[in-house]
């Protein structure tokens, strides 16, 4: 009789066994496959913060700076962005305008002409704004902002609804004397295309008192040119200057501290009226939540793996200890100990081949179902160590974007799938496992003659 028959008859014969030894080896490779698969989903969601929440540095104006002399412009901003590791920048500038022929959402100057007055910002790039970079605004139609547009805008949804504007539809904002408390100065008129529309996933509170400049819904944004325009037409500046400051992007957000000190150590900056505002603490806070759970999900494999492999290997040493008879008798016979080794070897196989397949078919959702809660307790930490550390941008940012914090969101919670690494090395591992454990299972046996191993079973 062939290995193979022996192996299968006793697998099928014996099947109390062969069920029990199935089930204990189902749970275990399904544990491994979820500590596997969760490790995996940990490892593309730290990657996948370090490039969505990558962290930046904001050079802005100090408190003592008048805005006369020392300004940030574009060319202090690209000597800036040549530094190695900085990925791009944009630089902002906030400014009012007139749009008294759409409508928006009504805060506290409704009725007013104050009422007809958004916020505009103006920038470089608009996807480098805070908002967007923290997915807090989505851009769903059309495009963002880039460095070569001229008249161009990004609008809120809501605002698209309100007045019925679509992707390539334009308005007209103006710059008049609500604007300028001025009557004698001429009005400027500015018309924009709408370039793309944004929606908000995360807003901020609004109030009775919250005038319609600082609605989220309200903000409109713009191209750099728009802005110096009108920077230009209302204070008569003739060189364009950034006013809200410039937002250099990392490649990387572990590299943060070391760019910053060479921003710092940079010749040609005027420190005293220039702030270098640090932020990676939405990747920080995100990042060290996560960073937990990944070494959690490398311990259950690890643990997993372990206590299967003493486990297979006591129970498997009981089960050949049975079989005693039967393999002195096969010894007698002239069957060779490498023969009985593999058939002990191919039944535990054929077992695990089953285990295998249930755990597989199951690991998706269980995994799913754990990461799901495993991600909602990463996000609890973040956003509770968020509470517990002051945010030094918040007093910089508090009127252009209220709401600068650390988003765990982000990630894929339901990013879980089964990869072909995860099963090659469930496969591989579940193998020399199996290997070692027949092995040391069968070396004591092996050690007897057949008539010493027919003499102890009498």
């Amino acid at each position: 009789m062939s290995i193979f028959k022996r192996a299968w008859t006793y697998v099928s014969r014996t099947r109390k066994k062969t069920a029990s030894l199935c089930a204990m080896m189902c749970v275990m490779l399904l544990l491994s496959l979820v500590g596997i698969m969760l490790h995996g989903v940990c490892m593309d969601a730290s990657q996948n913060l370090k490039e969505v929440l990558g962290g930046y540095v904001r050079l802005t104006y100090s408190a003592s700076n008048d805005r006369e002399e020392s300004v940030l412009d574009e060319a202090l901003a690209a000597q800036i962005a040549a530094l190695d590791g900085v990925a791009d920048y944009s630089g902002i500038s906030t400014y009012y305008l007139s749009a008294p022929d759409v409508q928006l959402v009504a805060g506290s100057f409704a009725g007013q002409p104050q009422g007809q007055v958004p916020r505009f910002v103006g920038c470089d790039k608009s996807a480098l704004h805070e908002n967007f970079i923290y997915n807090s605004f989505e851009v769903i139609e059309g495009r963002h902002i880039t460095s070569a547009d001229e008249h161009c805008a990004v609008v809120s949804d809501v605002f698209a609804n309100l007045n019925g504007f679509t992707v390539g539809d334009r308005f007209e904002a103006c710059l008049d004397s609500v604007i300028t408390q001025d009557e004698a100065m001429p009005e400027e008129v500015y018309s924009l295309e709408i370039v793309g529309i944004y929606t908000i996933h995360e807003g901020w509170e609004i109030t009775p008192m919250t005038p319609e400049r600082d609605i989220a819904e309200n903000f409109i944004f713009t191209d750099m040119q728009t802005a110096d325009a009108v920077l230009l037409a209302e204070h008569g500046v003739e060189k364009p200057f950034y006013r809200q400051g410039v937002i250099f992007t990392l490649n990387d957000a572990e590299r943060l501290p070391e760019i910053a000190r060479s921003m710092q150590n940079m010749d040609g900056i005027d420190w005293e009226n220039f702030e270098l505002v640090v932020n990676d603490k939405a990747y920080r806070d995100s990042a060290a939540s996560l960073q937990m759970l990944e070494k959690l999900s490398l311990l259950l494999v690890i643990i997993t793996f372990s206590l299967s492999g003493i486990l297979l290997a006591l129970v498997l040493t009981l089960w050949i200890r049975e079989r005693r008879h039967e393999i002195g008798i096969l010894m007698s016979l002239g069957i060779s100990k490498v023969s009985i080794w593999k058939q002990f070897l191919l039944e535990t196989a054929i077992i695990a081949l089953v285990a295998m397949v249930v755990a597989m078919t199951l690991s998706v959702p269980c995994s799913r179902m754990l990461s799901e809660k495993a991600f909602d307790v990463a996000e609890t930490m973040a956003q509770s160590q968020a509470e517990e550390v002051h945010d030094p941008m918040a007093d910089v940012m508090e009127k252009l974007n209220p709401t600068a914090d650390a988003a765990v969101d982000v990630v894929q919670k339901d990013d879980v799938h089964l990869t072909f690494a995860a099963c090659i090395t469930i496969v591989l591992c579940t193998a020399g496992i199996i290997t070692i454990s027949v092995t040391l299972s069968a070396v004591p046996m092996f050690r007897m003659k057949p008539k010493e191993i027919l003499s102890d079973v009498n």
